[in-house]
């Protein structure tokens, strides 16, 4: 990617880069005690309705578990490079990922829209037609996406752990979900494991972030001259979807992609900054319309 810093001379950018150690560990620990709080309700309450609705909003809060591990990744969400990779390998736990993931994530970064992108597959095939959108919708929404992602990831995982002197993370990431499934045992609910903690990730999850990923660098506006910015995308987001698809100021896509070093809490002020710039008013997609409305209308032509 290219070095950003130098088409945006007239803001200084040094004032954005401050980091906070209290802004993630408050927002972590809320989320946490948020999906403590529903899963304890549910136990006491049997309803087919709160049923539906927990497993849906666990999803998006394991999604929001995601972005917490990515914010980590970057070393953005704390001062402190012991507090990233601590709750950075928490989250990832928590959500059958890995910290190693940290490389491949970064490779996404450095060839975004090129075939050394590991995410190029969830979105180069758009737009392709409602067709292809129903067929991928059920692929994640059945768990099939999740599960395969899984496998080759572990794969990966394996290799890399056969190849280097750092320690196997397959350990503690069974005792992190051995933990949680005790804590599903000993409150005689133990099969709530399974239908309220591992489908809503493998399906619900899977989907908000393989879709949010659609929206974020689906190509919608080919620029020949600046092919490293024509997948950059900010997305103009109601709380609706701040809450599903864009946690911890995610929408701010592009400003994270040429500034990933910056912490979540600053990417809405430096938004604001940027757009005042000729630069990006030239080449990055700024789209008004959400993620729904862009997924609808756009990503499906």
């Amino acid at each position: 990617m290219n070095d950003f810093h130098k088409y945006f001379k007239n803001t200084k950018l040094s004032d954005f880069h401050h980091k906070t150690n209290w802004h993630g560990m408050v927002n972590f620990c809320v989320t946490l005690s948020c999906i403590i709080i529903i899963l304890y309700f549910l136990r006491t309450e049997e309803n087919v309705f709160l049923f539906i609705t927990t497993f849906i909003v666990i999803g998006a809060l394991q999604h929001r578990l995601s972005i917490f591990l990515h914010e980590c990744l970057h070393f953005s969400l704390f001062k402190s490079k012991f507090l990233n990779t601590s709750l950075g390998k928490i989250s990832a736990y928590l959500i059958f990922f890995k910290w190693k993931y940290r490389k491949v994530h970064l490779m996404h970064h450095k060839h975004l829209g090129h075939e050394n992108d590991p995410d190029l597959n969830n979105y180069i095939h758009y737009p392709t037609g409602f067709k292809f959108f129903l067929t991928d919708l059920f692929h994640n929404l059945l768990g099939i996406a999740a599960c395969t992602q899984f496998f080759k990831q572990s794969l990966n995982f394996n290799k890399t752990d056969t190849q280097s002197n750092s320690p196997s993370e397959t350990i503690p990431l069974l005792i992190t979900q051995s933990l949680i499934f005790s804590l599903f045992f000993f409150s005689e609910f133990w099969w709530g494991y399974f239908i309220f903690w591992i489908f809503p990730l493998i399906t619900i999850a899977k989907t908000l972030a393989h879709f949010r990923n659609v929206a974020e660098h689906v190509l919608l506006r080919p620029i020949p001259s600046s092919p490293d910015v024509e997948r950059l995308r900010t997305i103009k987001s109601n709380i609706f979807e701040k809450f599903f698809f864009a946690p911890l100021g995610f929408n701010y896509h592009a400003e994270h992609h040429m500034f990933p070093g910056i912490p979540y809490h600053k990417l809405a002020s430096l938004s604001l900054s940027l757009r005042e710039q000729p630069y990006y008013q030239s080449n990055i997609d700024y789209f008004n319309g959400g993620y729904c409305s862009l997924l609808l209308r756009h990503a499906l032509k």
